[in-house]
Protein backbone atom coordinates (compact mmCIF):
# COMPACT_ATOMS: atom_id res chain seq x y z
CA UNK A 1 0.00 0.00 0.00
CA UNK A 2 1.28 3.71 -0.66
CA UNK A 3 1.09 6.68 1.28
CA UNK A 4 -1.08 9.13 -0.65
CA UNK A 5 1.00 11.73 1.41
CA UNK A 6 4.27 11.04 0.31
CA UNK A 7 4.20 8.35 -1.54
CA UNK A 8 6.33 5.88 0.53
CA UNK A 9 5.16 2.28 0.86
CA UNK A 10 3.59 1.37 3.93
CA UNK A 11 2.66 -1.98 5.56
CA UNK A 12 -0.70 -3.57 5.89
CA UNK A 13 -1.18 -3.40 9.61
CA UNK A 14 0.78 0.11 9.32
CA UNK A 15 -1.58 3.03 11.62
CA UNK A 16 0.74 5.91 10.31
CA UNK A 17 2.96 6.73 7.31
CA UNK A 18 6.51 5.47 8.88
CA UNK A 19 7.74 8.43 6.38
CA UNK A 20 5.66 11.48 6.85
CA UNK A 21 3.53 10.56 9.95
CA UNK A 22 0.75 10.78 7.67
CA UNK A 23 -2.66 8.46 9.29
CA UNK A 24 -3.05 5.81 6.62
CA UNK A 25 -6.59 6.16 5.27
CA UNK A 26 -7.42 2.48 4.02
CA UNK A 27 -10.03 2.36 0.91
CA UNK A 28 -13.50 0.98 1.68
CA UNK A 29 -16.12 -0.17 -0.90
CA UNK A 30 -18.79 2.93 -1.29
CA UNK A 31 -21.65 -0.23 -1.09
CA UNK A 32 -21.00 -2.28 1.98
CA UNK A 33 -18.23 -0.70 4.02
CA UNK A 34 -15.58 -3.31 3.65
CA UNK A 35 -11.88 -2.64 3.38
CA UNK A 36 -10.84 -3.03 -0.35
CA UNK A 37 -7.56 -2.91 -2.37
CA UNK A 38 -6.80 0.08 -4.48
CA UNK A 39 -6.77 -2.11 -7.45
CA UNK A 40 -9.89 -3.88 -7.07
CA UNK A 41 -12.60 -3.36 -9.33
CA UNK A 42 -15.28 -5.50 -7.91
CA UNK A 43 -16.18 -5.61 -3.85
CA UNK A 44 -15.14 -9.39 -2.63
CA UNK A 45 -17.60 -8.78 0.31
CA UNK A 46 -20.52 -7.48 -1.91
CA UNK A 47 -19.93 -7.87 -5.65
CA UNK A 48 -20.60 -4.45 -6.61
CA UNK A 49 -17.91 -2.53 -8.39
CA UNK A 50 -15.92 -0.18 -6.82
CA UNK A 51 -13.08 0.79 -9.78
CA UNK A 52 -12.42 1.14 -13.29
CA UNK A 53 -11.36 -1.85 -15.43
CA UNK A 54 -8.11 -2.48 -16.38
CA UNK A 55 -6.32 -4.33 -19.20
CA UNK A 56 -5.24 -7.49 -17.81
CA UNK A 57 -1.96 -7.46 -20.29
CA UNK A 58 -0.89 -3.98 -19.88
CA UNK A 59 -2.66 -2.63 -16.77
CA UNK A 60 -4.14 0.55 -18.67
CA UNK A 61 -7.66 1.22 -17.85
CA UNK A 62 -10.28 0.44 -20.32
CA UNK A 63 -13.03 2.26 -21.66
CA UNK A 64 -16.82 0.86 -20.43
CA UNK A 65 -17.92 -2.45 -22.86
CA UNK A 66 -14.27 -2.43 -24.58
CA UNK A 67 -13.47 -5.40 -26.18
CA UNK A 68 -10.10 -4.30 -26.58
CA UNK A 69 -7.27 -2.19 -25.55
CA UNK A 70 -6.61 0.75 -26.97
CA UNK A 71 -3.19 0.66 -26.07
CA UNK A 72 -1.73 -2.40 -26.62
CA UNK A 73 -4.62 -4.26 -28.68
CA UNK A 74 -5.27 -7.29 -26.15
CA UNK A 75 -8.61 -8.18 -26.39
CA UNK A 76 -10.38 -7.89 -22.62
CA UNK A 77 -10.31 -11.45 -22.06
CA UNK A 78 -6.48 -11.33 -21.72
CA UNK A 79 -5.41 -12.80 -24.97
CA UNK A 80 -1.93 -11.19 -25.45
CA UNK A 81 -1.68 -8.07 -28.20
CA UNK A 82 -1.49 -8.59 -32.31
CA UNK A 83 0.89 -6.83 -33.86
CA UNK A 84 -1.77 -4.15 -36.30
CA UNK A 85 -1.47 -5.50 -40.14
CA UNK A 86 0.21 -2.54 -41.69
CA UNK A 87 -0.38 -2.22 -45.61
CA UNK A 88 2.62 -1.23 -47.65
CA UNK A 89 1.31 0.53 -51.18
CA UNK A 90 3.51 -0.72 -53.84
CA UNK A 91 5.85 1.51 -55.56
CA UNK A 92 4.38 3.49 -58.81
CA UNK A 93 6.62 2.76 -61.93
CA UNK A 94 6.67 4.93 -64.73
CA UNK A 95 8.11 3.70 -68.47
CA UNK A 96 11.73 2.88 -68.53
CA UNK A 97 12.31 2.83 -64.98
CA UNK A 98 12.98 -0.13 -63.01
CA UNK A 99 11.36 -1.84 -59.95
CA UNK A 100 14.50 -2.89 -58.32
CA UNK A 101 15.07 -0.57 -55.00
CA UNK A 102 17.63 2.10 -55.55
CA UNK A 103 21.11 2.43 -53.46
CA UNK A 104 23.16 4.60 -53.08
CA UNK A 105 26.65 4.37 -52.12
CA UNK A 106 28.06 5.96 -48.83
CA UNK A 107 31.18 7.03 -48.39
CA UNK A 108 33.52 4.86 -46.52
CA UNK A 109 33.67 4.93 -42.45
CA UNK A 110 36.63 5.55 -40.36
CA UNK A 111 35.60 3.27 -37.60
CA UNK A 112 39.20 4.26 -35.67
CA UNK A 113 38.11 8.02 -35.53
CA UNK A 114 34.28 7.19 -34.15
CA UNK A 115 36.00 4.95 -31.19
CA UNK A 116 38.34 7.57 -30.79
CA UNK A 117 35.24 10.51 -30.24
CA UNK A 118 33.14 8.05 -28.05
CA UNK A 119 36.15 7.71 -25.64
CA UNK A 120 36.46 11.23 -25.58
CA UNK A 121 32.79 11.85 -24.96
CA UNK A 122 32.76 9.22 -22.09
CA UNK A 123 35.91 10.73 -20.58
CA UNK A 124 34.18 14.38 -20.67
CA UNK A 125 31.09 13.05 -19.65
CA UNK A 126 33.39 11.47 -15.72
CA UNK A 127 35.33 14.36 -14.99
CA UNK A 128 31.92 16.84 -15.29
CA UNK A 129 30.02 14.34 -12.72
CA UNK A 130 33.07 14.27 -10.62
CA UNK A 131 32.85 18.16 -10.52
CA UNK A 132 29.52 18.19 -9.30
CA UNK A 133 30.56 17.10 -5.95
CA UNK A 134 33.83 18.80 -5.51
CA UNK A 135 35.14 21.71 -6.39
CA UNK A 136 37.87 22.36 -8.93
CA UNK A 137 40.14 22.81 -6.00
CA UNK A 138 39.33 20.00 -4.45
CA UNK A 139 36.90 21.27 -1.81
CA UNK A 140 33.60 19.95 -1.06
CA UNK A 141 30.58 22.10 -3.52
CA UNK A 142 28.10 24.08 -0.99
CA UNK A 143 25.52 22.59 -2.94
CA UNK A 144 26.21 19.37 -1.86
CA UNK A 145 24.35 17.95 1.48
CA UNK A 146 26.28 16.14 4.27
CA UNK A 147 24.65 12.38 3.51
CA UNK A 148 25.56 12.94 -0.24
CA UNK A 149 22.66 14.15 -1.88
CA UNK A 150 22.53 16.94 -4.18
CA UNK A 151 20.34 19.98 -3.59
CA UNK A 152 19.29 19.98 -7.40
CA UNK A 153 17.76 16.28 -6.69
CA UNK A 154 15.64 16.75 -3.22
CA UNK A 155 12.47 18.94 -2.85
CA UNK A 156 12.24 22.50 -1.59
CA UNK A 157 10.98 20.74 1.93
CA UNK A 158 13.68 18.27 2.05
CA UNK A 159 16.42 21.11 1.20
CA UNK A 160 15.85 22.20 4.71
CA UNK A 161 16.05 19.16 6.57
CA UNK A 162 18.17 16.95 4.47
CA UNK A 163 21.34 17.98 6.61
CA UNK A 164 20.27 19.24 10.42
CA UNK A 165 22.70 16.74 11.96
CA UNK A 166 20.49 17.17 15.28
CA UNK A 167 22.10 15.01 18.23
CA UNK A 168 19.38 13.10 20.01
CA UNK A 169 21.13 12.97 23.17
CA UNK A 170 20.40 17.34 23.32
CA UNK A 171 17.10 16.44 23.43
CA UNK A 172 17.34 14.16 26.65
CA UNK A 173 15.39 15.14 29.92
CA UNK A 174 11.64 15.93 31.01
CA UNK A 175 9.05 17.52 28.63
CA UNK A 176 5.71 19.31 28.84
CA UNK A 177 3.19 20.96 26.54
CA UNK A 178 0.05 22.12 27.47
CA UNK A 179 -3.80 21.22 26.10
CA UNK A 180 -5.84 24.27 25.12
CA UNK A 181 -7.34 23.70 28.49
CA UNK A 182 -4.16 24.11 30.16
CA UNK A 183 -4.04 20.51 31.17
CA UNK A 184 -0.20 19.71 31.30
CA UNK A 185 0.92 16.17 29.16
CA UNK A 186 4.44 15.22 30.56
CA UNK A 187 6.75 13.67 28.39
CA UNK A 188 10.47 12.06 28.97
CA UNK A 189 13.33 11.03 27.19
CA UNK A 190 16.30 9.02 28.03
CA UNK A 191 18.73 7.21 27.27
CA UNK A 192 19.50 3.28 28.65
CA UNK A 193 22.05 0.36 27.76
CA UNK A 194 22.78 2.53 24.22
CA UNK A 195 18.56 2.45 23.57
CA UNK A 196 16.35 5.43 23.62
CA UNK A 197 13.10 5.58 25.47
CA UNK A 198 10.40 7.42 25.46
CA UNK A 199 7.28 7.92 27.94
CA UNK A 200 3.99 10.25 28.15
CA UNK A 201 2.13 10.71 31.19
CA UNK A 202 -1.16 11.94 31.13
CA UNK A 203 -2.42 11.32 34.62
CA UNK A 204 -4.74 13.10 36.74
CA UNK A 205 -5.58 12.06 39.98
CA UNK A 206 -8.77 10.04 39.00
CA UNK A 207 -7.19 8.42 35.96
CA UNK A 208 -3.66 6.84 35.67
CA UNK A 209 -2.54 7.09 32.21
CA UNK A 210 0.83 6.40 31.32
CA UNK A 211 2.95 4.36 28.74
CA UNK A 212 6.66 4.15 27.47
CA UNK A 213 8.06 3.06 24.49
CA UNK A 214 11.73 2.33 23.09
CA UNK A 215 12.42 4.62 19.80
CA UNK A 216 13.64 2.30 17.71
CA UNK A 217 14.00 4.59 14.46
CA UNK A 218 15.89 8.02 14.73
CA UNK A 219 17.05 9.96 11.80
CA UNK A 220 19.29 12.75 13.53
CA UNK A 221 19.97 14.24 10.23
CA UNK A 222 16.05 15.01 9.40
CA UNK A 223 15.31 15.18 12.67
CA UNK A 224 12.67 12.48 13.03
CA UNK A 225 12.32 9.72 15.76
CA UNK A 226 9.97 7.22 15.99
CA UNK A 227 8.65 4.31 18.37
CA UNK A 228 5.55 1.82 19.08
CA UNK A 229 4.60 -0.93 21.83
CA UNK A 230 2.07 -3.01 21.66
CA UNK A 231 1.06 -5.20 24.66
CA UNK A 232 -1.86 -6.69 26.71
CA UNK A 233 -2.20 -3.25 28.61
CA UNK A 234 -1.09 -0.96 26.11
CA UNK A 235 -0.92 0.56 22.32
CA UNK A 236 1.66 3.66 22.04
CA UNK A 237 2.74 4.96 18.80
CA UNK A 238 4.88 8.24 18.83
CA UNK A 239 6.42 10.78 16.33
CA UNK A 240 8.80 13.37 17.19
CA UNK A 241 10.02 15.96 15.06
CA UNK A 242 13.09 17.55 16.64
CA UNK A 243 15.13 20.94 15.00
CA UNK A 244 16.88 23.65 16.65
CA UNK A 245 15.92 22.96 20.33
CA UNK A 246 12.51 22.63 19.41
CA UNK A 247 10.54 19.64 20.31
CA UNK A 248 7.13 18.38 18.80
CA UNK A 249 5.34 15.11 19.50
CA UNK A 250 2.70 13.50 17.60
CA UNK A 251 1.21 10.18 19.79
CA UNK A 252 -1.49 7.44 19.37
CA UNK A 253 -2.01 5.58 22.87
CA UNK A 254 -4.78 2.93 23.83
CA UNK A 255 -4.88 2.05 27.53
CA UNK A 256 -6.32 -1.51 26.52
CA UNK A 257 -7.55 -1.82 30.57
CA UNK A 258 -9.69 1.13 30.65
CA UNK A 259 -11.07 1.46 27.23
CA UNK A 260 -9.44 4.97 27.09
CA UNK A 261 -7.15 6.69 23.90
CA UNK A 262 -5.54 9.33 23.46
CA UNK A 263 -4.79 11.02 20.38
CA UNK A 264 -2.46 13.70 20.05
CA UNK A 265 -1.22 15.87 17.06
CA UNK A 266 2.09 17.77 16.62
CA UNK A 267 1.76 19.26 20.92
CA UNK A 268 4.54 22.21 21.16
CA UNK A 269 6.62 20.90 23.76
CA UNK A 270 9.11 22.85 26.26
CA UNK A 271 11.25 22.04 28.74
CA UNK A 272 10.22 20.70 32.53
CA UNK A 273 12.40 21.77 34.74
CA UNK A 274 13.35 21.16 38.67
CA UNK A 275 11.96 24.69 39.39
CA UNK A 276 8.69 23.57 37.34
CA UNK A 277 8.54 20.84 39.32
CA UNK A 278 8.86 22.50 43.02
CA UNK A 279 6.39 25.21 41.57
CA UNK A 280 3.86 22.46 40.70
CA UNK A 281 4.25 21.12 44.16
CA UNK A 282 3.85 24.83 46.27
CA UNK A 283 -0.32 23.47 45.08
CA UNK A 284 -2.81 21.68 47.22
CA UNK A 285 -4.35 21.00 44.20
CA UNK A 286 -2.46 21.68 41.00
CA UNK A 287 -5.04 20.86 38.09
CA UNK A 288 -7.65 22.30 40.24
CA UNK A 289 -8.67 24.80 37.08
CA UNK A 290 -9.59 22.09 34.91
CA UNK A 291 -10.18 18.85 37.18
CA UNK A 292 -12.86 18.03 38.84
CA UNK A 293 -12.54 17.75 42.77
CA UNK A 294 -14.02 14.70 44.58
CA UNK A 295 -15.30 14.87 47.87
CA UNK A 296 -12.72 11.83 48.40
CA UNK A 297 -9.69 14.46 47.44
CA UNK A 298 -10.42 16.61 50.04
CA UNK A 299 -11.26 14.74 52.67
CA UNK A 300 -8.58 14.33 55.39
CA UNK A 301 -7.20 17.84 54.70
CA UNK A 302 -7.44 20.49 57.86
CA UNK A 303 -8.90 23.68 58.09
CA UNK A 304 -5.47 26.02 56.81
CA UNK A 305 -4.96 23.14 54.05
CA UNK A 306 -8.91 23.89 52.72
CA UNK A 307 -8.74 27.17 52.85
CA UNK A 308 -5.45 27.24 50.97
CA UNK A 309 -6.76 25.17 48.53
CA UNK A 310 -9.96 26.89 47.94
CA UNK A 311 -7.95 30.57 47.55
CA UNK A 312 -5.24 29.03 45.36
CA UNK A 313 -8.02 29.21 43.07
CA UNK A 314 -8.24 32.61 42.83
CA UNK A 315 -4.55 33.19 43.20
CA UNK A 316 -4.10 31.73 40.10
CA UNK A 317 -5.67 34.28 38.60
CA UNK A 318 -3.19 36.85 40.01
CA UNK A 319 -5.98 38.12 42.56
CA UNK A 320 -4.40 39.47 45.84
CA UNK A 321 -5.95 39.08 49.45
CA UNK A 322 -7.25 41.16 52.42
CA UNK A 323 -5.96 38.45 54.65
CA UNK A 324 -2.71 39.16 55.42
CA UNK A 325 -1.59 35.62 56.55
CA UNK A 326 -2.66 34.21 52.88
CA UNK A 327 -1.21 36.98 50.97
CA UNK A 328 1.84 36.50 52.81
CA UNK A 329 1.47 32.37 51.81
CA UNK A 330 0.93 33.01 47.81
CA UNK A 331 3.62 35.68 48.02
CA UNK A 332 6.29 33.17 49.25
CA UNK A 333 4.75 30.76 45.64
CA UNK A 334 7.24 31.14 42.81
CA UNK A 335 4.30 30.83 40.21
CA UNK A 336 1.81 33.76 41.90
CA UNK A 337 1.97 37.37 40.63
CA UNK A 338 -0.11 39.60 41.99
CA UNK A 339 -2.13 41.60 39.84
CA UNK A 340 -5.86 42.39 41.04
CA UNK A 341 -7.30 44.09 43.78
CA UNK A 342 -9.58 42.08 45.52
CA UNK A 343 -13.07 44.79 44.73
CA UNK A 344 -12.02 44.29 40.88
CA UNK A 345 -12.12 41.17 40.76
CA UNK A 346 -14.97 39.02 38.72
CA UNK A 347 -16.51 36.13 39.36
CA UNK A 348 -16.63 35.85 35.92
CA UNK A 349 -12.92 35.28 35.58
CA UNK A 350 -12.86 31.69 37.05
CA UNK A 351 -14.01 28.81 34.56
CA UNK A 352 -17.18 26.47 35.51
CA UNK A 353 -14.49 23.60 37.07
CA UNK A 354 -12.71 26.66 39.07
CA UNK A 355 -15.90 27.45 40.57
CA UNK A 356 -17.44 23.72 40.90
CA UNK A 357 -14.09 23.08 42.79
CA UNK A 358 -14.57 26.24 45.07
CA UNK A 359 -18.21 25.27 46.10
CA UNK A 360 -17.15 21.91 47.18
CA UNK A 361 -14.58 22.98 49.20
CA UNK A 362 -17.05 25.48 50.78
CA UNK A 363 -19.96 22.44 51.36
CA UNK A 364 -16.90 20.43 52.50
CA UNK A 365 -15.69 23.15 55.42
CA UNK A 366 -19.44 23.77 56.10
CA UNK A 367 -19.67 20.40 56.62
CA UNK A 368 -16.91 19.94 59.19
CA UNK A 369 -18.12 22.67 60.65
CA UNK A 370 -15.08 24.96 59.34
CA UNK A 371 -17.01 27.98 58.34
Amino acid sequence: MICKKCGSEVAEDDVFCMQCGEKIERPQCPHCGAEVDEDTVFCSNCGEKIGQERCPYCGSELEEDSKFCVFCGAKTDGTEPTKPQITVPKPQTTTGQSNQPRYEKRPDTDTKGVWAIGAAIILAAIIAIACLGMGMDGTEDDDVAEDGYLTDELSDDDKDFAWLNEDFDDYLGNWVAYLDNGKPIYFKIWKDAGKYWFSMDASTSSRALYAETMLDDIDEDIGIATGETDDEYTYLYTWITFYDGDLTVSTDMLDKGLQYSLDFDALECQPWTATDEAALNEFIFPYSDFENLKKLDIEGLSKEELKIARNEIYARHGRMFQDKSLQAYFNSCSWYTPSIAPEDFKESMLNEVEIANRDLIVSYEKEMGYR
